[in-house]
């Protein structure tokens, strides 16, 4: 899941800094103290002990830092576990921090609908087109694995197996979310079926991510309801 707002962000260090005051008055019993802040209060003891994980994690790190350089000329066996210990825990902090992300930056509201995938062939004729019918086996695939449904919408294939476009009705689990990233052009460099010199060409395709409406209940109240009617009308009613 991508950010536009990074862990050590000063913004988010204070929200997190207030959500651990928040903790410690719902540990007191305050409930008050929780009640608006849109969290419940596993979330807000799970959010602290993991503010509290990443800071030892980074102390750990500024540990192994000057213990590696220390060991820079010797490059023994010490050297290299320390070395791989380092990483390991960089690794471990870097996970840390994208799940405390998750956990208290709001998702797009849209992320949990189904979706509407647009594929459409761009610059590079049949080659582009062989490029967009690879990408549609690709997501097509790609959304079996994931245990999605896929319904095939358009379909407008070419003579040597190529797709000038292509629409999919995608729906499962966070559908959006996972492939609103995908929007935009790509690109490809290879050689194509169609180059006889074996030149390497350059082709483009498009993908649009649109999430699908969702049905919206409406509920008529008679007493709402204003039936107007012309003499025109009323003369073929009582006819």
């Amino acid at each position: 899941m991508q950010h536009l707002i990074s862990y050590n962000d000063i913004r988010l260090q204070k929200h997190l800094q207030f959500l651990s005051s928040l903790y410690l008055k719902a540990e007191k019993n305050e409930i008050e103290g929780v009640r608006g802040s849109g969290f419940s209060f596993e979330v807000l003891k799970y959010v602290r002990n993991l503010r509290n994980e990443i800071e030892l994690t980074e102390g750990e790190i500024k540990e192994l830092e000057v213990f590696v350089s220390d060991l820079k000329e010797l490059k023994d066996d010490l050297y290299k576990a320390a070395v791989s210990e380092k990483e390991s825990l960089e690794n471990k902090l870097k996970e840390m921090k994208s799940e405390i992300l998750q956990l208290i930056v709001p998702a797009n509201i849209v992320d949990d609908k189904d979706i509407i995938l647009e594929l459409s062939a761009g610059v590079g004729g049949q080659e582009a087109m062989l490029f967009a019918k690879d990408m549609f086996d690709m997501y097509c695939h790609y959304a079996s694995w994931k245990g999605w449904n896929c319904e095939l919408l358009k379909f407008d294939k070419t003579d040597i197996g190529g797709v000038k476009n292509a629409h999919i009705a995608v729906s499962g689990q966070n559908a959006f979310k996972i492939f609103k990233f995908e929007s935009g052009v790509h690109r490809v460099q290879r050689v194509p079926k169609t180059e006889k010199a074996g030149r390497i060409h350059t082709s483009t395709m498009t993908v649009a991510v649109l999430p699908q409406p969702t049905e919206i209940d409406i509920e008529f109240i008679q007493n709402d309801i204003e039936v107007k009617f012309n003499d025109l009308m009323e003369q073929e009613v009582n006819m």
